[in-house]
């Protein structure tokens, strides 16, 4: 079967290639273009499709709804002493915006049984549609978030990296928040759904007040700042209202990045900003954040479970070896004198043989 593929590929081949009668043949190039022929229909028949993450706003792919604008002025609602639940929303003011205040709800979630050790944060349109989510991810160096849309889909990725050096403590962190052993620094990065870093923020100062974030090439992608001078690390309900603006510059001019191709597209650096706020909310001093209720009781909930489970396998092994080993030894020599007698050979039962 392969022969014959091969000698009709060879012949396709050199059907295709002018060879002059008074030059000798080049079986070397005639071989190459049977193999390169040959690999290529076995690919095509027996290699399975790479997958391929469906085109954003696609009906046929992708069923998620699609922002049709987006404001060049979000903020961002952070969690606050005064309110008991996790959540909070994407607000603008501006009147192009259909006249409705509110951009997107988002809340965080514990699932008691299942989504992992941490809180999964949600996204909602204001009509009630779910838009994505959030969802924290295990990684040895940092802390790696999967932004997800409505379906699972991972478009893109979020990492918090912190990083602590030794010497003179930064004097305001140390004042303020009590960072006084050497100072602090948090960097965050966005990467697309590839894993190619597309973004980030400089090295942050603990609890910094205001930061841009950039593409790889430099460009300003948006400028944060926290709105009012209330204390991220705050425990005490003062009433205010703790929010985090967002500017997006105008694409097409100078400095601004092309990164998302439109307006609609910049909802990551949205969800970065909540993701740090949440993450602020129970940031500690060293720059690291403190195990939130979610994970306090599920991490309990399994270390009773496996607790247990070693103590249910511990007490039947040693009741087995107790009670259990005797009738277990009657039972196999019963049935091994049942199914597998004894018997004696006599020189009569022997085969005989003769010469």
């Amino acid at each position: 079967m392969i022969r014959t593929i091969g000698f009709a590929l060879a012949a396709s081949a050199m059907a295709h290639e002018e060879v002059s009668i008074t030059e000798p043949f080049n079986f070397g190039g005639a071989a190459n273009a049977t193999r390169t022929a040959l690999q290529s229909y076995l690919q095509s028949r027996f290699s399975a499709a790479s997958p391929v993450l469906p085109g954003k706003g696609d009906p046929a792919l992708d069923p998620c709804p699609v922002l049709n604008e987006w404001p060049s002025k979000l903020e961002i609602d952070t969690p606050n002493p005064c309110t008991l639940s996790p959540t909070g929303s994407w607000t603008t003011s501006e009147a192009s915006f259909d006249g409705v205040p509110l951009v997107m709800s988002w809340t965080q979630q514990c699932s008691k049984l299942g989504g992992g050790l941490v809180p999964i944060t949600s996204y909602t349109l204001p009509s009630g549609g779910v838009f994505g989510s959030t969802q924290p991810v295990p990684s040895l160096t940092g802390n790696t978030f999967r932004l997800n849309d409505c379906v699972g889909y991972t478009r893109f990725f979020l990492d918090e990296k912190v990083y602590h050096v030794p010497g003179e403590p930064d004097a305001h962190a140390c004042e303020i928040y009590g960072s006084c052993d050497g100072s602090v620094f948090l960097q965050f990065l966005i990467r697309d759904h590839a894993g190619r870093t597309i973004a980030h923020t400089p090295y942050l100062r603990l609890f910094q007040s205001s930061f841009n974030i950039e593409d790889v090439n430099g460009l300003l992608v948006a400028q944060v700042e926290r709105v009012g001078r209330w204390n991220p690390m705050s425990k005490t309900c003062t009433g205010e209202a703790h929010k985090w603006l967002v500017k997006f510059p105008e694409l097409g001019i100078p400095g601004a990045s092309a990164l998302f191709p439109t307006v609609a597209d910049r909802w990551p650096v949205a969800e970065l900003v909540t993701i740090m706020s949440t993450r602020d909310g129970s940031r500690l001093p060293s720059g690291l954040v403190a195990p939130s209720l979610c994970e306090v009781e599920k991490t309990g909930l399994l270390i009773f479970s496996i607790a247990f489970l070693v103590i249910a396998v511990g007490a039947v092994a040693i009741l087995f070896v107790r009670v259990g080993v005797s009738p277990t030894q009657l039972m196999c020599l019963d049935l091994e004198a049942r199914f597998c007698p004894r018997r004696k050979r006599t020189p009569a039962s022997l085969p005989k043989y003769t010469v």
